[in-house]
């Protein structure tokens, strides 16, 4: 949990403080590799994904993130419709 949480706060920056969304992304992934049932973590990856026109991608952890926790639903419904859209 520890590396979890260490590697969703360096995506954070990457990605708000230092626009480096390539980066970002990279420590995004590791958070969800280090602890597959982050939601936070999860929300975060299938947002950036989404962001970055990899649909598919950012579904699944989308999904895996409502899942997981239903009460961040609220705040992944918009994207799953999105997700919905953007797939036909």
């Amino acid at each position: 949990i520890k590396e979890t949480e260490e590697r969703y706060r360096n995506a954070i920056g990457y990605l708000f403080n230092m626009g480096d969304e390539k980066q970002a992304l990279v420590e995004m992934q590791a958070a969800v590799e280090a602890s597959p049932d982050h939601p936070a973590a999860l929300f975060l990856l299938g947002k950036q994904l989404l962001r970055l026109g990899r649909v598919e991608e950012a579904a699944r952890y989308l999904e895996s993130c409502a899942r997981l926790s239903p009460r961040t639903t609220s705040e992944v419904e918009p994207f799953l419709v999105l997700v919905g859209q953007l797939r036909h």
